[in-house]
């Protein structure tokens, strides 16, 4: 005896239909917060970029210098530290 293949009923039809749209929809939106977020963020680095990098800049200057007068204050000579 052969067996005929029933199609799907219309549930499962449409429940495959509707989580596909579903899925395509997900898919759009999360597709547009990130690139909008991405730009948004990219927008953010670029213009806080010559700020920070002065800070760090100064920083490191200051913190060079801070050194150094330790250095000189304790007597600190030649890779040696003052007996």
């Amino acid at each position: 005896m052969r067996r005929t293949r029933r199609s799907p009923s219309i549930q499962i039809r449409l429940t495959l239909w509707y989580t596909s749209v579903l899925l395509v929809i997900l898919l759009v939106i999360s597709g547009l917060a990130y690139s909008l977020l991405a730009r948004a963020l990219e927008q953010d680095v670029d213009a806080a970029g010559p700020g920070r990098a002065a800070v760090v800049v100064g920083g490191a200057r200051g913190r060079a210098a801070g050194q150094a007068d330790d250095r000189r204050r304790s007597g600190w000579r030649a890779g040696m530290p003052a007996s």
